[in-house]
């Protein structure tokens, strides 16, 4: 059955692209035509150019030029936003260039009218987003609030408030982040939920956290490892039942479970070979960088230097090959390379300078530089260090499987993860941070 189907799929979009091919070759210099060709097709800016010179009043073009052909646009810009200003495609285009370009009145100005012609999420994100550029946060927030009170047809208003709830809790100011998230979280919307336990979870209301938490896997059938996450990085909540509901969900899956995350929970029940087998199996899979360096780490504690130095070796080689996000995990890879250049040396002892310096570069696996630094100064016996980065792993609780391990080792060797570290960075990471190139 599934070939047949698979099959019948193929035949399916060989029909479509038939019928594309057929339309383009019937189709006429009329505009219903050519806005046909210039939603379907490739060499959108040619295509907007001929509907432009068939059709120039038309705002259709417009927008696909200044979204995709700005060298030729920037021009013409002025012009266009003043004579289509009833058109929210043009003006949501010409506004997001300045905006991209720091043009922030000019910005302003086409996305306030946006939000007076439609009502669209994203058009009040990006107004926003302008006053967040300029740094007025008291703007920004009346923004989103407006929205929220125009009419919801989704899960809109959910995600604007998880925004701004996410935005307080960053600054760490839970008692604002809250109403947001419970709002968000009575859609229950799996999202919407993990914020309201994050902010109950910073707010050390771990009773609120845990009930929203078995709410979420209740709804949605899933979710043992981070309830077992969650018990293990708070101290907190029924981790027997926890450690049971993931002991089972492993008996069922076998290898295919969570790579990382099962990983994780085998390194926290101190199961360190069937861990390292756990985070390899994920690195071979993907060539995620953050699960060789795991398994690294690992191999490292069982004093398998062959191992430790063959995942060491696949992250610098295929790492790259592997996006989070769409972003390459270059930080991750700049520390397997430092990491094993020390270990070729005369005098194997990592730069704990340069380790901090890589944190204050790391752009969204800081947390993970963070953690796998405390490993790295762990295995070298310098103890006091490792504790300095633990800390800052630990110092923003979070769903986050380096932070979860990063707890769960303080709190194995008698210390108190919430205790505040001796030297922190910023609360997040700066936009503005120097990028991390590996060699």
């Amino acid at each position: 059955m599934n070939c047949v189907g698979m099959f019948r799929r193929v035949r399916v979009e060989e029909y479509r692209q038939q019928l594309y091919r057929t339309t383009y070759r019937h189709g006429d210099l009329v505009e219903p035509d050519l806005v046909v060709q210039l939603d379907s097709f490739t060499g959108k800016p040619a295509s907007a150019r001929k509907l432009q010179a068939v059709s120039p009043f038309s705002p259709y073009p417009l927008q696909m030029l200044v979204e995709e052909d700005w060298g030729y646009s920037k021009a013409h810009v002025a012009t266009w936003e003043k004579e289509h200003q009833h058109h929210v495609g043009v003006l949501d285009a010409i506004g997001a260039r300045y905006l991209q370009f720091d043009q922030l009145d000019d910005a302003e100005r086409c996305f306030k009218r946006c939000v007076e012609l439609s009502a669209s999420r994203h058009l009040y994100e990006r107004l926003a987003d302008v006053y967040a550029r300029r740094g007025d946060r008291q703007q920004w927030q009346a923004t989103l609030d407006a929205f929220l009170a125009k009419p919801d047809y989704a899960l809109d208003h959910a995600s604007i408030r998880v925004r701004v709830a996410n935005h307080f809790m960053d600054e760490r100011q839970w008692d604002q982040a809250l109403p947001y998230a419970k709002a968000a979280a009575e859609t229950h919307a799996a999202w919407a939920m993990d914020c309201l336990v994050r902010c109950y979870e910073s707010m050390h209301n771990y009773d609120e956290g845990e009930k929203w938490l078995l709410e979420r896997i209740n709804h949605y059938g899933s979710g043992e490892f981070m309830w077992y996450s969650w018990c293990r990085r708070t101290g907190h909540g029924d981790l027997a039942a926890a450690r049971a509901a993931v002991e089972t969900r492993l008996t069922r899956e076998g290898e295919s479970a969570s790579g990382v995350s099962a990983g994780m929970f085998l390194l926290c029940e101190d199961r360190l070979e069937e861990a390292y087998q756990a985070f390899a199996r994920q690195q071979l899979a993907n060539k995620d960088p953050a699960a060789g360096l795991l398994a690294a780490t690992v191999a490292a504690e069982l004093e398998e230097t062959d191992d430790r130095d063959a995942a060491l070796e696949l992250v610098i080689s295929e790492g790259g090959k592997y996006q989070l996000n769409g972003q390459r995990r270059n930080s991750l890879i700049a520390l397997a390379q430092m990491w094993l250049r020390t270990l070729q040396s005369e005098k194997p002892a990592i730069d704990a300078g340069k380790l901090k310096k890589l944190h204050d570069k790391a752009d969204f696996d800081q947390l993970y530089i963070d953690y796998f630094a405390s490993r790295i100064l762990d295995n070298e016996d310098r103890a006091d260090e490792a504790e300095t980065f633990l800390r800052l792993c630990a110092s923003l609780p979070r769903d986050h499987i380096a932070c979860t391990l990063a707890r769960t080792r303080l709190r194995e060797q008698g210390l108190d993860p919430d205790a505040a570290p001796d030297e922190h960075p910023d609360k997040t990471v700066p936009s503005a941070a120097e990028p991390v190139t590996p060699e």
